[in-house]
């Protein structure tokens, strides 16, 4: 009999679920400090990820354990996931990446992909950006802090202000002088107003 209720708890034991105490993310595998449904306090746990994916839970959040072949020598975590911070209204066949403080990014239907937060920063030595139809830029004031090099028309709906001059196929507008008539006479204009020799 003791050792038919050994078998059942191994049995239920082999997948149980536990909550997060505290993470330690600074090692080669990621540990978790778990209490089980249980009560027992368990150390060090590692946590299995997919490769190429990598997060750091919160704590409190709830965790899938799993004892490897029934030994509880040989405990992992399988998945966390916190409830009240998991993105939700997905719709069927939605993909995200979520974070605590509510930032996400989401690929979502009709090949919409869609991203929400504060700042964005992508550093790296080249950006190619495609766009077969059309690139819309809704923004107060966008800043560049090198040359910009357009390789067709542009089209300017408001002034346009420079602080050192401009230039125009052959014509400098600092520099520029044309000739015009002025009573009879044929003369040459100067340089613009304000512009010194």
């Amino acid at each position: 009999m003791d050792a038919l209720k050994r078998l059942r708890r191994v049995v239920a034991n082999m997948i149980t679920r536990g909550v997060a105490l505290a993470i330690k993310d600074e090692v080669a595998r990621q540990v978790i400090q778990v209490r089980t449904v249980y009560g027992d306090v368990l150390d060090d746990v590692p946590r299995m990820q997919q490769y190429g994916f990598s997060s750091v839970p919160p704590e409190n959040c709830d965790v899938l354990i799993a004892e490897l072949n029934g030994n509880s020598s040989h405990r992992v975590v399988l998945c966390a996931e916190d409830k009240d911070v998991r993105l939700k209204g997905g719709k069927r066949g939605d993909s995200a990446l979520y974070h605590l403080d509510g930032h996400y990014f989401r690929l979502t239907e009709n090949g919409v992909l869609e991203a929400i937060g504060d700042e964005l920063t992508v550093t790296v030595k080249r950006i190619k950006l495609v766009a077969t139809e059309q690139v819309i830029v809704e923004t107060p004031k966008a800043t560049f802090s090198q040359d910009v090099e357009i390789g067709k028309n542009l089209l300017v709906k408001g002034k346009v202000e420079g602080e050192k001059g401009g230039k125009f196929g052959d014509i400098d507008v600092v520099t520029h002088d044309h000739d015009y008539t002025d009573n009879g006479a044929t003369l040459q204009t100067k340089r613009p107003n304000g512009v010194s020799e």
